[in-house]
């Protein structure tokens, strides 16, 4: 598997520590990345690599905000 490295930021964009972990594939570094961020309070946003390749930039999402997106959603015909 893929060593992902997972580099949470502060609000100005530096990163104070890393986190790394073998993950399948770049869908599953997307799910660890919100992982990430809750466990690093103070973050604005994680930055993801898999070795010299940056695999995305995920910024927190406000709670407020997670639990509306959380919901189920209707399905059609309901």
């Amino acid at each position: 598997m893929p060593l992902y490295t997972f580099y949470p930021c502060k609000a100005d964009a530096t990163a104070d520590t890393f986190v790394c972990f073998d993950l399948s594939d770049d869908a599953a570094a997307h799910v660890h990345a919100l992982h990430v961020l809750d466990q690093h309070a103070t973050s604005t946003q994680v930055v993801v690599w898999c070795g010299e390749r940056k695999v995305l930039t995920r910024s927190a999402v406000h709670s407020d905000l997670m639990a509306v997106l959380c919901r189920e959603r209707p399905q059609a015909g309901d």
